[in-house]
């Protein structure tokens, strides 16, 4: 009589491929590569992350023209290699990807390429609603990134602290 409930399947004897699983081979983060400036490897880190929402869902995030100008020009070093401009301000009309390059470039700075031990980021906004959609795509954009480890970028996404500065009221995970 044959085997009957959950493990009525016949045990199967492994062979010796099917023992030995190999890992995949972990590739070069794109940001990694030897010879960009500050500026490309914050492009590239965000080129790697995915689009959450929308008719582009699950493809990689192509920045804009107007996107990449923009952080050329924020993340220029001079010639001590420091960034001049610390503070940017970016205002568009609605629909304009304003909320995906915040995200991304804050994961940026959280776990990319401009992490820094213990960093903070501030998402600014008119209220804790405007500021909570920024935190809520950064973490979205971490539940499908691939290329990081996903418990290190949530492990500095929730050490770190998103504020929403006009309204005062820290934003905590």
């Amino acid at each position: 009589m044959g085997l009957r409930g959950v493990s009525s399947d016949p045990k199967r004897v492994k062979t010796p491929k099917e023992t030995v699983t190999k890992e995949p081979p972990r590739r070069r983060n794109p940001w990694e590569k030897k010879g960009l400036s500050r500026s490309d490897r914050v492009i590239a880190f965000c080129e790697d992350l995915t689009i959450t929402s929308g008719e582009l869902a699950g493809t990689k995030l192509k920045l804009r023209g107007w996107q990449k100008r923009f952080i050329r020009e924020i993340y220029t070093e001079d010639s001590k290699g420091t960034r001049s401009i610390r503070t940017a301000i970016l205002s568009l009309a609605r629909k304009n990807g304003k909320t995906q390059l915040a995200a991304a470039l804050a994961l940026c700075h959280l776990s990319g390429p401009e992490s820094e031990m213990r960093g903070e980021v501030y998402a600014c906004a008119n209220d804790r609603f405007q500021a909570g959609k920024i935190f809520n795509e950064m973490v979205a954009m971490i539940t499908t990134f691939r290329n990081f480890g996903v418990t290190r970028m949530l492990k500095n996404l929730y050490a770190a602290k998103v504020t929403a500065a006009a309204a005062n009221v820290p934003i905590t995970a």
